[in-house]
Protein backbone atom coordinates (compact mmCIF):
# COMPACT_ATOMS: atom_id res chain seq x y z
CA UNK A 1 0.00 0.00 0.00
CA UNK A 2 2.80 2.42 0.85
CA UNK A 3 4.48 1.80 -2.51
CA UNK A 4 1.23 2.83 -4.18
CA UNK A 5 1.01 5.97 -2.03
CA UNK A 6 4.64 6.93 -2.67
CA UNK A 7 4.19 6.29 -6.41
CA UNK A 8 1.26 8.71 -6.63
CA UNK A 9 3.12 11.18 -4.42
CA UNK A 10 6.19 11.17 -6.68
CA UNK A 11 4.12 11.67 -9.84
CA UNK A 12 2.14 14.58 -8.42
CA UNK A 13 5.14 16.26 -6.80
CA UNK A 14 7.06 16.03 -10.06
CA UNK A 15 4.26 17.62 -12.03
CA UNK A 16 3.17 20.27 -9.51
CA UNK A 17 5.20 20.76 -6.34
CA UNK A 18 6.32 18.79 -3.31
CA UNK A 19 3.60 19.86 -0.88
CA UNK A 20 0.52 19.49 -3.11
CA UNK A 21 0.28 15.64 -2.95
CA UNK A 22 0.16 15.90 0.84
CA UNK A 23 -2.97 18.03 0.52
CA UNK A 24 -4.44 15.65 -2.09
CA UNK A 25 -4.16 12.67 0.27
CA UNK A 26 -5.36 14.71 3.26
CA UNK A 27 -8.40 16.07 1.45
CA UNK A 28 -9.40 12.61 0.21
CA UNK A 29 -9.65 11.54 3.84
CA UNK A 30 -11.50 14.74 4.69
CA UNK A 31 -14.08 14.18 1.95
CA UNK A 32 -14.75 10.64 3.17
CA UNK A 33 -15.08 11.90 6.75
CA UNK A 34 -17.44 14.67 5.64
CA UNK A 35 -19.63 12.13 3.86
CA UNK A 36 -19.73 9.93 6.96
CA UNK A 37 -20.60 12.85 9.24
CA UNK A 38 -23.30 14.08 6.84
CA UNK A 39 -24.90 10.64 6.52
CA UNK A 40 -24.82 10.25 10.29
CA UNK A 41 -26.65 13.58 10.76
CA UNK A 42 -29.29 12.66 8.18
CA UNK A 43 -29.89 9.30 9.83
CA UNK A 44 -30.12 10.38 13.47
CA UNK A 45 -31.86 13.75 12.98
CA UNK A 46 -35.47 14.09 11.80
CA UNK A 47 -35.08 16.92 9.30
CA UNK A 48 -37.84 18.25 7.05
CA UNK A 49 -37.23 17.88 3.30
CA UNK A 50 -36.45 21.57 2.79
CA UNK A 51 -33.64 21.51 5.38
CA UNK A 52 -32.26 18.30 3.91
CA UNK A 53 -32.03 20.10 0.57
CA UNK A 54 -30.42 23.09 2.27
CA UNK A 55 -27.72 21.04 3.98
CA UNK A 56 -27.15 18.94 0.86
CA UNK A 57 -26.57 22.15 -1.10
CA UNK A 58 -24.18 23.44 1.58
CA UNK A 59 -22.34 20.12 1.50
CA UNK A 60 -21.95 20.26 -2.28
CA UNK A 61 -20.71 23.86 -2.14
CA UNK A 62 -18.57 24.07 1.00
CA UNK A 63 -16.73 20.73 0.86
CA UNK A 64 -15.29 21.39 -2.64
CA UNK A 65 -14.46 24.95 -1.51
CA UNK A 66 -12.70 23.50 1.54
CA UNK A 67 -10.74 21.17 -0.74
CA UNK A 68 -9.80 23.99 -3.13
CA UNK A 69 -8.53 26.16 -0.26
CA UNK A 70 -6.47 23.28 1.12
CA UNK A 71 -5.01 22.56 -2.33
CA UNK A 72 -4.22 26.23 -2.94
CA UNK A 73 -2.50 26.72 0.41
CA UNK A 74 -0.37 23.67 -0.39
CA UNK A 75 0.71 24.84 -3.85
CA UNK A 76 -1.99 24.02 -6.41
CA UNK A 77 -1.35 27.19 -8.46
CA UNK A 78 2.45 27.05 -8.28
CA UNK A 79 2.94 25.60 -11.81
CA UNK A 80 1.19 28.69 -13.17
CA UNK A 81 3.57 31.00 -11.27
CA UNK A 82 0.93 31.71 -8.64
CA UNK A 83 2.95 31.06 -5.50
CA UNK A 84 -0.01 31.36 -3.15
CA UNK A 85 0.93 28.52 -0.83
CA UNK A 86 1.73 29.14 2.82
CA UNK A 87 5.09 30.96 3.27
CA UNK A 88 6.80 27.98 4.91
CA UNK A 89 5.59 25.71 2.11
CA UNK A 90 6.78 28.20 -0.49
CA UNK A 91 10.28 27.82 0.87
CA UNK A 92 9.87 24.02 0.98
CA UNK A 93 8.75 23.85 -2.65
CA UNK A 94 11.59 26.13 -3.75
CA UNK A 95 14.18 23.60 -2.56
CA UNK A 96 12.64 20.13 -2.72
CA UNK A 97 12.34 18.96 -6.29
CA UNK A 98 11.86 15.46 -7.60
CA UNK A 99 11.58 14.07 -4.09
CA UNK A 100 15.07 15.17 -3.04
CA UNK A 101 17.11 18.07 -1.72
CA UNK A 102 19.90 19.50 -3.91
CA UNK A 103 23.34 19.00 -2.40
CA UNK A 104 24.26 22.64 -3.06
CA UNK A 105 21.58 24.03 -0.74
CA UNK A 106 23.05 26.63 1.68
CA UNK A 107 23.29 25.57 5.31
CA UNK A 108 20.88 28.23 6.56
CA UNK A 109 18.28 27.21 4.00
CA UNK A 110 18.78 23.53 4.85
CA UNK A 111 18.21 24.21 8.55
CA UNK A 112 15.04 26.15 7.79
CA UNK A 113 13.85 23.41 5.43
CA UNK A 114 14.40 20.75 8.10
CA UNK A 115 12.34 22.71 10.62
CA UNK A 116 9.53 23.05 8.09
CA UNK A 117 9.50 19.31 7.38
CA UNK A 118 9.50 18.48 11.09
CA UNK A 119 6.49 20.71 11.75
CA UNK A 120 4.53 19.99 8.57
CA UNK A 121 2.34 17.27 10.08
CA UNK A 122 1.30 19.60 12.90
CA UNK A 123 0.57 22.37 10.37
CA UNK A 124 -1.61 20.08 8.27
CA UNK A 125 -3.38 18.82 11.41
CA UNK A 126 -4.34 22.37 12.37
CA UNK A 127 -5.35 23.37 8.84
CA UNK A 128 -7.60 20.33 8.49
CA UNK A 129 -9.28 21.16 11.80
CA UNK A 130 -9.71 24.83 10.90
CA UNK A 131 -11.20 24.24 7.44
CA UNK A 132 -13.54 21.43 8.44
CA UNK A 133 -14.48 23.14 11.69
CA UNK A 134 -15.64 26.22 9.77
CA UNK A 135 -18.08 24.11 7.72
CA UNK A 136 -19.42 22.34 10.79
CA UNK A 137 -19.84 25.65 12.62
CA UNK A 138 -21.92 27.08 9.76
CA UNK A 139 -24.19 24.01 9.81
CA UNK A 140 -24.61 24.14 13.60
CA UNK A 141 -25.51 27.84 13.57
CA UNK A 142 -28.10 27.28 10.83
CA UNK A 143 -29.62 24.36 12.74
CA UNK A 144 -29.79 26.43 15.92
CA UNK A 145 -31.69 29.11 13.99
CA UNK A 146 -34.02 26.80 12.08
CA UNK A 147 -34.21 23.73 14.30
CA UNK A 148 -33.97 22.82 17.96
CA UNK A 149 -31.10 22.61 20.47
CA UNK A 150 -31.51 18.82 20.45
CA UNK A 151 -31.05 18.58 16.70
CA UNK A 152 -28.12 21.02 16.86
CA UNK A 153 -26.48 18.77 19.47
CA UNK A 154 -26.67 15.91 16.99
CA UNK A 155 -25.03 18.18 14.42
CA UNK A 156 -22.18 18.69 16.92
CA UNK A 157 -21.76 14.93 17.16
CA UNK A 158 -21.87 14.53 13.39
CA UNK A 159 -19.35 17.35 13.05
CA UNK A 160 -16.95 15.59 15.42
CA UNK A 161 -17.33 12.44 13.33
CA UNK A 162 -16.34 14.47 10.26
CA UNK A 163 -13.52 16.54 11.79
CA UNK A 164 -11.56 14.11 13.98
CA UNK A 165 -10.82 11.43 11.33
CA UNK A 166 -9.87 14.21 8.87
CA UNK A 167 -7.33 15.63 11.32
CA UNK A 168 -5.94 12.19 12.22
CA UNK A 169 -5.63 11.15 8.58
CA UNK A 170 -3.96 14.43 7.62
CA UNK A 171 -1.39 14.05 10.40
CA UNK A 172 -0.42 10.46 9.59
CA UNK A 173 -0.34 10.92 5.82
CA UNK A 174 1.88 13.99 6.18
CA UNK A 175 4.29 12.22 8.49
CA UNK A 176 4.57 9.22 6.18
CA UNK A 177 5.08 11.21 2.99
CA UNK A 178 7.73 13.62 4.33
CA UNK A 179 9.73 10.90 6.10
CA UNK A 180 12.24 10.17 3.27
CA UNK A 181 13.06 13.83 2.63
CA UNK A 182 13.22 14.66 6.35
CA UNK A 183 15.68 11.83 6.89
CA UNK A 184 17.78 13.15 4.00
CA UNK A 185 17.74 16.69 5.43
CA UNK A 186 18.88 15.51 8.85
CA UNK A 187 21.64 13.43 7.30
CA UNK A 188 22.89 16.41 5.28
CA UNK A 189 22.91 18.59 8.40
CA UNK A 190 24.89 15.95 10.29
CA UNK A 191 27.46 15.62 7.51
CA UNK A 192 27.97 19.40 7.68
CA UNK A 193 28.28 19.24 11.46
CA UNK A 194 25.15 21.35 11.96
CA UNK A 195 22.63 18.82 13.33
CA UNK A 196 21.43 20.10 16.71
CA UNK A 197 18.36 17.96 17.25
CA UNK A 198 14.77 18.33 16.07
CA UNK A 199 12.77 21.53 16.36
CA UNK A 200 9.60 19.56 17.04
CA UNK A 201 9.04 16.12 18.52
CA UNK A 202 5.91 14.06 18.91
CA UNK A 203 5.67 10.91 21.02
CA UNK A 204 4.32 7.44 20.52
CA UNK A 205 1.77 8.33 23.18
CA UNK A 206 0.29 10.76 20.66
CA UNK A 207 -0.27 7.93 18.20
CA UNK A 208 -1.86 5.88 20.96
CA UNK A 209 -4.38 8.67 21.55
CA UNK A 210 -5.01 8.93 17.80
CA UNK A 211 -5.92 5.25 17.77
CA UNK A 212 -8.11 5.71 20.82
CA UNK A 213 -9.87 8.65 19.16
CA UNK A 214 -10.41 6.67 15.98
CA UNK A 215 -11.84 3.73 17.92
CA UNK A 216 -14.09 6.07 19.91
CA UNK A 217 -15.49 7.64 16.74
CA UNK A 218 -16.30 4.20 15.31
CA UNK A 219 -18.06 3.14 18.49
CA UNK A 220 -19.99 6.41 18.78
CA UNK A 221 -21.34 6.02 15.24
CA UNK A 222 -22.52 2.46 15.76
CA UNK A 223 -23.87 2.93 19.29
CA UNK A 224 -25.73 6.08 18.25
CA UNK A 225 -27.45 4.16 15.48
CA UNK A 226 -28.70 1.63 18.02
CA UNK A 227 -29.85 4.26 20.51
CA UNK A 228 -31.19 7.04 18.28
CA UNK A 229 -32.44 5.18 15.24
CA UNK A 230 -33.15 1.52 16.04
CA UNK A 231 -35.21 1.13 12.86
CA UNK A 232 -32.05 1.68 10.84
CA UNK A 233 -30.39 -1.19 12.69
CA UNK A 234 -33.28 -3.45 11.71
CA UNK A 235 -32.59 -2.71 8.05
CA UNK A 236 -29.69 -5.10 7.32
CA UNK A 237 -28.56 -3.49 4.07
CA UNK A 238 -28.27 0.05 5.44
CA UNK A 239 -26.79 -1.07 8.73
CA UNK A 240 -24.09 -3.25 7.21
CA UNK A 241 -23.23 -0.59 4.62
CA UNK A 242 -22.61 1.90 7.42
CA UNK A 243 -20.65 -0.68 9.41
CA UNK A 244 -18.46 -1.49 6.40
CA UNK A 245 -17.80 2.20 5.74
CA UNK A 246 -16.89 2.98 9.36
CA UNK A 247 -14.79 -0.12 9.97
CA UNK A 248 -13.06 0.11 6.59
CA UNK A 249 -11.98 3.68 7.26
CA UNK A 250 -10.86 2.80 10.79
CA UNK A 251 -8.78 -0.15 9.57
CA UNK A 252 -7.12 1.93 6.82
CA UNK A 253 -6.09 4.73 9.17
CA UNK A 254 -4.97 2.23 11.82
CA UNK A 255 -2.73 0.50 9.28
CA UNK A 256 -1.18 3.85 8.37
CA UNK A 257 -0.57 4.63 12.05
CA UNK A 258 1.08 1.26 12.61
CA UNK A 259 3.24 1.74 9.52
CA UNK A 260 4.40 5.11 10.86
CA UNK A 261 5.57 3.23 13.96
CA UNK A 262 7.08 0.13 12.35
CA UNK A 263 9.00 1.92 9.57
CA UNK A 264 11.49 3.57 11.99
CA UNK A 265 12.04 0.15 13.55
CA UNK A 266 12.96 -1.17 10.10
CA UNK A 267 15.43 1.71 9.77
CA UNK A 268 16.98 0.77 13.12
CA UNK A 269 17.35 -2.82 11.92
CA UNK A 270 19.00 -1.66 8.68
CA UNK A 271 21.47 0.50 10.63
CA UNK A 272 22.27 -2.41 12.94
CA UNK A 273 22.97 -4.68 9.99
CA UNK A 274 25.23 -2.01 8.47
CA UNK A 275 27.06 -1.70 11.77
CA UNK A 276 27.69 -5.44 11.92
CA UNK A 277 28.81 -5.62 8.30
CA UNK A 278 30.94 -2.47 8.08
CA UNK A 279 31.84 -1.71 11.68
CA UNK A 280 30.14 1.72 11.53
CA UNK A 281 26.70 3.05 10.68
CA UNK A 282 24.74 6.28 10.52
CA UNK A 283 21.12 6.42 11.63
CA UNK A 284 19.03 9.45 10.69
CA UNK A 285 15.35 8.68 10.76
CA UNK A 286 12.66 10.75 9.11
CA UNK A 287 10.35 10.09 12.04
CA UNK A 288 9.18 12.92 14.29
CA UNK A 289 8.69 10.61 17.27
CA UNK A 290 10.99 11.40 20.19
CA UNK A 291 11.55 7.74 21.02
CA UNK A 292 13.11 7.04 17.60
CA UNK A 293 14.99 10.32 17.27
CA UNK A 294 16.85 9.60 20.53
CA UNK A 295 18.26 6.42 19.00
Amino acid sequence: MMRWIYGIFDRLSGRFCYSLPIAVFSVSGGQASALLGFLFILIVTDLPPERIRLYSTLMLLLVPLNSLIHYTLFGLLRPWTRRLELPSLRHLNDWVRGGGIPSAIPLEELSRLTRTLEQLARLNFRLAGLLSGAIVLVAIVIELLLGTPQSAARFVLGGAIAIIPYMIFSTIVTELTVRPVLGQARRMLALRGAWQGPSYQATLTTKFFLLVGLTAISQVVLISLFVLKPRIVRSPIIFWMICAFVLGAAVLVSLLIFHSITRPLDEVEEAAQQLVAAGSAHFFTGSTNREFIRL
